[in-house]
């Protein structure tokens, strides 16, 4: 009897051992704006095992380590191809704001494929942005406006309509740093007319963009 709890535990021993996969993540974590590395970055991974407590998963700390000075973290570890994975980055200086990332944590071997991988996390630092709004001599309550901000670094874009006599000063919104621009067709007595403006916001910096029209 006592060989055959020895036969299936060195049974057990290889099944479980033969789930065990060794793969490398390459991890690269970006400056939106500039493509730089971010240097120092925090980067852990997170397993989640087939067992259940109370019905949830179990979730276990199973790698943590920083990125080099250009933002690059290569982690070569042995994977339960049975398991989950999640991999998670926060950058130093977070106490500053971040106000883009392309993702809080991605997914590993998603679809069951176990082989090497990249993975690339991108930031960028907050700036700020108000509106200034002016119909100067309004010609009537027909007067309408048509105004586009976007983030010329990322897929973030704004706009509105507004109709009549409008003087709008709105408050400082947190926005991503980088390339701006802003467009506006504003019609008066039947006539429209296209204005247009850029400019480079740093991290930290606050602008007002005007619209006399």
């Amino acid at each position: 009897m006592r060989n055959n709890y020895g036969l299936i535990l060195i049974a057990l021993i290889w099944v479980l051992s033969s789930c065990k996969k060794e793969i490398s993540v390459s991890v690269k974590i970006k400056d939106k704006v500039t493509s730089n590395g971010i240097a120092n970055t925090h980067v852990w991974i997170v397993e989640e095992t087939n067992a259940s407590v109370g019905g949830s998963g179990v979730y276990n700390d199973f790698f943590e380590g920083y990125t080099d000075s250009n933002g690059e973290l290569v982690i070569t570890e042995r994977f339960n191809t049975n398991y989950s994975y999640r991999i998670y980055a926060n950058p130093p200086n977070s106490s500053e704001g971040y106000c883009f990332f392309n993702e809080i944590s991605q997914h590993l071997f998603l679809g069951g494929n176990f082989e090497n991988q990249e993975v690339v996390f991108e930031y960028a630092h907050c700036a700020s942005i108000s509106l200034d709004i002016h119909n100067i001599n309004c010609f009537n309550t027909d007067d309408s406006i048509y105004y586009n901000g976007v983030w010329l670094n990322g897929d973030r874009s704004f706009s509105n309509y507004q109709l009549g006599c409008i003087n709008i000063t709105t408050g400082f919104v947190d926005v991503p740093y980088g390339d701006y621009r802003y467009e506006w067709n504003a019609t008066k007595n039947g006539v429209t007319t296209f204005y247009d403006t850029t400019f480079f916001l740093n991290p930290g910096d606050s602008v007002t963009v005007t619209m006399n029209y």
